[in-house]
């Protein structure tokens, strides 16, 4: 394919200017930086084909895109990558939003897997086949310069190396792209994996505590046989209760003793045995620190009500 700029033709409903340069390996094609040649508009409420890999950036203002069935809203500083094949469609765009694209045949895209080892796999396109990720100012400014500089070379029709230059400036945006989509999405699935690990270390305490909170007290013992540190398993019970992991070690306790309380034929004395406090006026100073009041107290308060209550 000869260089050539081509007109998109579909259903026209909005007014957004772009021109596409394209050589025998690249496109390249924007609605804000190229000012020469004809002119297409972005389809609204129609359907696009993706015909090879192609990376979307945008640059300013937003877009509702719906990829393969599934509807995002992009702003500024998304940047998008689509396989070949997958099915786009354009839902509506803010007046301020300005993009640009880079295109890159099957050809050039096997170029660089081989040469730069890069795969797919790591990411969501082969099952998906689209991912994007969210780059910061500098990263966005980075490939628009890398971008205008291409555009730049696209017209200098006549240089030796061409062809190579525009290469080693595409494989320099393919990478960077990827790699920016691989980082987020694995660093996505690493935070997934580690509210998974907190679900796991949440539930295996409060199942611990159920059965033996009775005997053991500190927020250590728990700790160590969940293979975690005392302050990181108090961490993960104020995320899922708003209490320490002490609070929750006592709460346990106090519950168990209310509930022996309320069987109604242990005595003071044989309660702390049953929970092995070391002494009876330790485990009257525990419960009233937790219930507000002694065991005996508490005892009396609910009798006089005619039953025990928790």
């Amino acid at each position: 394919m000869k260089n050539r700029r081509i007109i998109m033709e579909n259903n026209i409903k909005n007014p957004y200017k772009f021109v596409k340069e394209i050589s025998d390996f690249i496109a390249l094609y924007d609605n804000y930086i190229s000012d020469q040649g004809e002119s297409g508009v972005l389809p609204v409420n129609s359907y696009l084909k993706i015909p090879s890999l192609r990376f979307v950036f945008v640059v300013n203002g937003n877009a509702e895109v719906e990829i393969n069935g599934n509807t995002h809203v992009f702003t500024k500083g998304f940047s998008i990558a689509l396989i070949k094949n997958s099915v786009v469609f354009f839902k509506k765009f803010s007046e301020d939003y300005r993009f640009f694209v880079i295109e890159v045949s099957d050809q050039l895209l096997l170029e660089a897997k081989r040469k730069l080892g890069l795969s797919l796999d790591i990411l969501q396109l082969e099952n998906k086949g689209y991912d994007f990720a969210r780059i910061d100012r500098n990263q966005l400014e980075f490939v628009e310069g890398v971008y205008r500089i291409m555009i730049a070379w696209m017209n200098n029709h006549n240089h030796i190396f061409q062809k190579e230059i525009l290469k080693s400036y595409a494989n320099i945006l393919i990478i960077s792209n990827m790699t920016t989509i691989s980082e987020q999405t694995i660093k996505i699935k690493s935070n997934k994996n580690a509210v998974s690990r907190q679900n796991v270390v949440f539930e295996h305490f409060i199942n611990m505590l159920d059965q033996m909170s009775d005997e053991h007290r500190d927020v250590k013992f728990y700790a160590d046989k969940l293979n975690v540190t005392p302050k990181y398993l108090s961490a993960i019970t104020n995320q899922y209760t708003g209490k320490s992991a002490i609070a929750c070690i006592e709460e346990n306790v106090i519950k168990k003793i209310k509930n022996l309380m309320l069987e109604q034929k242990y005595s003071i004395h044989e309660l702390c045995e049953i929970m092995n406090f070391s002494s009876q006026s330790f485990f009257g100073r525990y419960f009233k620190r937790n219930v507000g009041m002694s065991p005996r107290e508490y005892i009396n308060q609910h009798m006089k009500k005619g039953m025990m209550m928790a």
